[in-house]
């Protein structure tokens, strides 16, 4: 696997407020709704803001492959509030581990977010920044004491507050322990609203073995990569996205 964890700038401060003003006319239920990429309803300024030549450098300098391909998914957020912790990873079972921790695959979470992550109102993720040598063998008895012991202190002691400001990108593997940054005010307080958008990005070469291993388990619902893949044009860019069916099949394999 190439990278666990990144943060860089997207979106300059006129187009996080274009893009506010925007989605804020919208409600959580609404948002949520709008979920596809490839859906024709997809909200206009996510493709002219969000989905253009310098999201595609980004991604390109950060994950360091050239054949990433985009899962049909988008997950546009407003106003979720956590006021407890939620640690988790988005992939934490054994053989999302094996596939994931490959050398050269790479299943990653974008999260774009359009305001400042604070402390006490949220805003923003909590990151554990991973382990020089996180990916040692999970089968290998010391190297999961170590594991175990540093995430375990991490989470009930460490500062994983990540400083985040509006317009930013974080990356982040299906292997990175995060959460959504818990509130620390009266739930009663009226906030600004919380807006976050996240994608999700995987390599061909894991898309294909997870066809692979799709296809041997079901022989009557069998479905080829090439058949599976959009080109899509946003901004004049072209990206490579994954049909519904096949994004379906990756999530479930994927993701808990």
């Amino acid at each position: 696997m190439n990278k666990l964890f990144f943060k860089d700038t997207l979106l300059n401060s006129t187009d996080v407020n274009l893009l506010k003003k925007e989605l804020s006319k919208y409600d959580a239920k609404t948002l949520n709704e709008k979920e596809k990429l490839l859906d024709l309803n997809l909200i206009p300024i996510i493709k002219n803001k969000i989905l253009n030549k310098d999201f595609l450098k980004i991604v390109l300098k950060n994950l360091n492959i050239q054949d990433f391909i985009l899962l049909n998914k988008i997950k546009i957020q407003k106003n979720k509030r956590e006021y407890s912790k939620t640690w988790h990873r988005d992939s934490g079972r054994v053989h999302q581990f094996k596939l994931i921790s490959k050398k050269h695959n790479q299943y990653t979470k974008l999260g774009i977010y359009l305001q400042d992550n604070d402390k006490k109102k949220g805003g923003g993720i909590d990151i554990i920044k991973p382990l020089k040598y996180d990916l040692l063998n999970q089968y290998n008895f010391f190297s999961n004491f170590i594991r175990r012991f540093y995430y375990s202190f991490k989470i009930r002691w460490g500062d994983n507050f990540l400083n985040t400001k509006s317009g930013e990108i974080i990356g982040f593997s299906g292997l990175t322990f995060h959460q959504t940054t818990p509130i620390k005010i009266d739930s009663n307080i009226e906030l600004d609203d919380r807006l976050s958008i996240y994608f999700l990005v995987i390599n061909e070469g894991l898309a294909r073995e997870i066809i692979l291993l799709h296809n041997k388990k079901n022989s009557t619902q069998q479905i080829k990569f090439e058949n599976s893949i959009e080109l899509k044009k946003f901004s004049n860019c072209e990206f490579r996205i994954c049909n519904t069916k096949m994004t379906d099949i990756l999530e479930n394999m994927l993701s808990d």
